[in-house]
């Protein structure tokens, strides 16, 4: 029953957080117009591009966590995360200043701004994640879920402020980075700082560590998935194709918006049932229904009025992204789905699957280098790429399913 109610305080979380970060969204293509936001669209790639390339910091995370002997190992495991990860930020944020402009010049971005702030958010939401996976490992869900609602509530207002002052891609961007600031002081304190230092839990770096490099290629290989046929669209087609491009994309997002709960959610569970030696694949398939069984209903809203729904929330302008919805989508919920039923390989330690799902990521980038003369041709790279990688994670699955 407790993780019943978790599901529903994490989907109420994630209703609301959508909502507000949606309504954010639209204001800014509303305002800015479809050349402008295209330069925005491009640079909020970059961001889900590195932020999910880095993100296997946050499963593997939540994992160790759930599973170290006391609430003092784990903060002092959280403590030196974040002074690690300062390290390599302060580091980034000088490489990203060096290549904010010739990465701009070949997105055809007009400002450098744009990027470097895209940049900055990311490393923003790096360390707002690491704090996250910690509340996730030790079941602090309703921590972790207003620090989400916090987070959209902070960006939704301060869009409103900047952008009536100064309606361009890189105040969007700014906005960003602002957000992911607020939601990491929120989220700082939730953890007691009274609990005093303990030294360094050898076992759970070795832990942490054995599981980042096979969650760091799967999930680089999804964040290639989700973000390099945006910037394919904003390199090689008209501004107006990629602005339209981006508005379906922000809209399609939503279905990790549903994902993500459930995500949330499914990594500690499956952790503590495969423990105590319980079956991991059943509740597996089940997170699976549940996730595309909750995109039905948007799904079917797509399929039957995209025309309307671009219009209603975007305008006019940018009625261009209404054929393009539900191939996006689809092709999302495809490669969610598989990314949920990987998570029962993952927790038995089954990662023979990651290279081969892997390798289809490569083949959408070199497909998408070759073939982009048009919105159906990238389109078609997409499905041909993220339907094999889901097929792997699938037969894996079922053999490994079949062996217990």
């Amino acid at each position: 029953m407790s993780d019943f109610r978790s599901v529903l305080e994490l989907m109420a979380g994630a209703a609301v957080a959508a909502v507000l970060t949606m309504g954010s969204v639209v204001y800014i293509g509303r305002v800015l117009g479809p050349a402008e936001y295209a330069d925005f669209a491009a640079a909020s790639a970059i961001i889900f591009l590195a932020g999910l390339a880095m993100s296997p910091w946050i499963p593997a995370i939540a994992r160790v966590a759930a599973g170290v002997p006391s609430p003092a190992a784990a903060h002092e495991l959280r403590r030196g995360l974040l002074r690690k990860t300062f390290a390599a930020g302060t580091v980034a944020i000088v490489v990203a200043a060096a290549l904010a402009w010739p990465v701009a010049r070949w997105l055809h971005v007009r400002s450098a701004a744009t990027v470097l702030l895209a940049c900055v958010a990311t490393i923003s939401y790096v360390f707002v994640s690491i704090d996250r996976a910690f509340l996730q490992g030790l079941f602090q869900f309703r921590a972790y879920n207003t620090n989400v609602v916090i987070e959209s509530i902070a960006r939704a207002v301060i869009t409103v402020i900047v952008m009536r002052f100064h309606a361009t891609a890189a105040a969007a961007m700014l906005v960003w980075s602002l957000s992911m600031i607020v939601a990491q002081i929120s989220c700082a304190r939730s953890f007691d700082r009274s609990i005093p230092s303990i030294g360094a839990d050898d076992a759970a770096w070795s832990q942490l560590s054995g599981m980042l490099r096979p969650l760091a290629i799967l999930m680089i290989a999804i964040a290639v998935f989700q973000n390099t046929d945006l910037i394919a669209v904003k390199r090689w087609l008209p501004a107006s194709s990629a602005g339209a491009y981006g508005a379906a994309t922000a809209l399609v997002r939503g279905f990790g918006v549903v994902f993500s709960p459930l995500y949330v959610l499914a990594g500690p569970i499956l952790t503590r049932r495969y423990s105590s030696r319980g079956d991991v694949f059943k509740p597996t398939l089940a997170f699976a229904a549940g996730y595309v069984g909750l995109c039905a209903i948007p799904f079917a809203i797509i399929l039957t009025a995209p025309r309307f729904l671009v219009t209603a929330l975007y305008g006019a302008q940018f009625s261009a992204a209404a054929p393009i919805l539900a191939p996006l989508a689809g092709a999302t919920v495809i490669t969610f789905a598989a990314l949920m039923l990987a998570q029962s390989l993952i927790t038995v330690g089954d990662y023979r699957f990651v290279k081969v799902h892997a390798s289809f990521a490569v083949v959408q980038m070199i497909g998408l280098a070759i073939v982009h003369g048009s919105v159906s041709d990238v389109l078609r790279v997409l499905y041909a790429a993220q339907c094999a990688a889901a097929v792997v994670v699938i037969a894996f699955f079922a053999a490994a399913r079949s062996r217990v």
